[in-house]
């Protein structure tokens, strides 16, 4: 049983890795106009707002790629619950992308 939960950690672990990553990476490959303000909550949402197809593809294949390593992680790591740990690892990262979009 602690087996399990440590690979729920280590697969929430690896899916922050993940995303971190990813997301740098998403900022060399569309990055912001030279001068945009970023002081206020307002600032942030309308560079959201304006974000093209391909940012926000990108962002949701960060997610994915995330839950996923997530997953396989736990998985990987869990010796007796391996689906268990699998999804309770996808259930927070699940949680990630529900506060992330009601932020």
């Amino acid at each position: 049983m602690v087996r399990s939960m440590l690979a729920v950690v280590l697969g929430a672990i690896a899916a922050l890795a993940t995303l971190l990553l990813l997301q740098s990476l998403g900022m060399m490959l569309f990055p912001l106009p030279p001068g945009t303000p970023l002081d206020t909550e307002e600032d942030l949402a309308r560079i959201v707002a304006a974000a093209g197809t391909g940012e926000r593809l990108w962002s949701l294949l960060c997610w994915l790629r995330a839950a996923l390593a997530a997953g396989v992680v736990a998985a990987r790591t869990s010796h007796r619950h391996r689906l268990g740990a699998a999804l309770c690892a996808g259930a927070l990262v699940a949680c990630g992308v529900a506060l992330d979009t009601a932020l």
